[in-house]
């Protein structure tokens, strides 16, 4: 039996249980105990167990027919109903949660206890549906059941798991997310990152990445969702949000790898907008959320500062940062971003090239302000490893590399410093 596409997560259930029950084909002789070689006696038992409320024993059958046949997407879609419903967790219930009818996230107003439920149940699913994917997308599964099936449901349950862990920042997925109708642009703002531990930040990354890869997975429907998420997207056309969107996710996704394959200086991607250098190169918060190097250390995305990140209807394939804006009241009124003792210069808010499609055509995403400084030995060399050795070098009391050090082995917005700003550098650090 093939499962028909899209139907909601929840309901296959009851569907591929009701095509089986009529005759009881997979354990005929009623006995108590199922052979745990047989696989479809297994699933049989276990959406059997489901339709009785005994959950318990269905993900015990679930799991028996996963080790009997891996690739049986039936077991693994059905250990997953189980566990579900183990912890009383309803996916689509769960939205009202991600985003109430005001678009705030509903998780705030719940108790600690309460939460905790929801995130030992969604992680739990989570972690089943990961493997099941894993599968699905390496073809070693029979195919019943594909994740574009359950794309929907994933979903939600990762906003679900974000906007949990962004209420540990005592802050509201909404400031996240927001769109504007009036210039058709999504913005996004990384700064509610920065009030989480590290190990959160990376999670919520990697949480919105799975997201991302399920809209992917079904673009036409998932991003539904997506839209509900985003308040004031009501007017804008299915075809072009849903691509804006897909633009979006791609680059959620590419913050996601970026984080893995530099999980041991992650915090120099996550702690964005904090007035500090986080990177080791002396600027302050001097890269903006664009996928690109904007300062000329051949690195990307790091240190990053609050920024609007546009998508505009012409720049659908790349995120697109048309102009910066600093915030206001915040610290950027008065910080000085490349330490030359000037804050708010023009040169530390523009591009040079001001159009994005002039960045791209020249290959040069720098702010003005990189072109007044050098890094040495350059891109490609050491910088990005003496950069970490200046990043990591904390304590006031026990210096390792002096400011002459760091001018002369890291250059950028280090050769601004004085002594006394060098000692001011370590305000704030562990």
């Amino acid at each position: 039996m093939r499962c028909t596409k899209f139907v909601p997560f929840f309901i296959i259930a009851a569907i591929v249980a009701t095509c089986i029950v009529g005759c009881n084909i997979f354990n005929p002789s009623n006995q108590e105990r199922v052979d745990d070689t047989d696989t479809d006696a297994l699933i049989y038992e276990g959406y059997i167990n489901i339709q009785r409320s005994e959950y318990t024993k269905a993900a015990n059958h679930f799991s028996k027919a996963i080790l009997s046949d891996s690739t049986s997407s039936r077991a693994w879609y059905g250990l997953a109903k189980a566990v579900l419903n183990q912890y009383s967790l309803n996916v689509f219930e769960m939205l009202k949660y991600v985003k109430t009818e005001n678009n705030t996230n509903g998780f705030m107003k719940m108790t600690d206890l309460e939460v905790e439920k929801f995130r030992i149940g969604i992680d739990t699913v989570i972690k089943i549906i990961d493997q099941f994917i894993q599968r699905d997308t390496t073809d070693r599964t029979d195919k019943a059941i594909r994740f574009a099936d359950i794309a929907n449901s994933y979903t939600i349950l990762q906003l679900s798991n974000v906007a949990i862990l962004i209420r540990k920042a005592t802050s509201d997925t909404q400031r996240m997310f927001s769109f504007d109708a009036a210039a058709n642009q999504i913005s996004i703002d990384w700064t509610t990152l920065q009030n989480l531990a590290t190990n959160e930040a990376i999670e919520t990354v990697n949480s919105l990445a799975a997201s991302a890869q399920a809209l992917k997975a079904d673009p036409d429907n998932t991003f539904s969702i997506f839209r509900s998420f985003l308040p004031g997207t009501d007017t804008v056309p299915d075809d072009e949000f849903r691509d804006g969107a897909l633009s979006i996710t791609n680059q959620i996704i590419e913050m996601s790898d970026n984080l893995t394959s530099n999980a041991d200086r992650a915090s120099v991607f996550v702690k964005v907008g904090n007035g500090i250098d986080d990177d080791g190169d002396g600027c302050v918060d001097e890269e903006i959320w664009d996928g690109a190097d904007n300062d000329g250390d051949g690195e990307i995305d790091e240190d990053q500062r609050p920024g609007t990140v546009l998508v505009f209807k012409t720049h659908w394939t790349q995120r697109a940062v048309a102009s910066l804006k600093i915030p206001e009241g915040s610290i950027y009124e008065t910080l000085d971003i490349d330490r030359n003792g000037i804050a708010v210069e023009p040169e530390e808010w523009n591009f040079i090239y001001a159009e994005p499609d002039d960045r791209a055509a020249n290959n040069d995403h720098r702010l003005q302000f990189a072109l007044r400084i050098a890094f040495v030995p350059g891109p490609g060399g050491n910088m990005i490893q003496n950069k970490e050795l200046a990043r990591t070098d904390t304590d006031i009391n026990n210096i390792r590399y002096d400011l002459a050090w760091r001018k002369t082995n890291i250059g950028g917005c280090w050769v601004n410093y004085t002594e006394a700003d060098f000692f001011n550098w370590f305000q704030g650090r562990n």
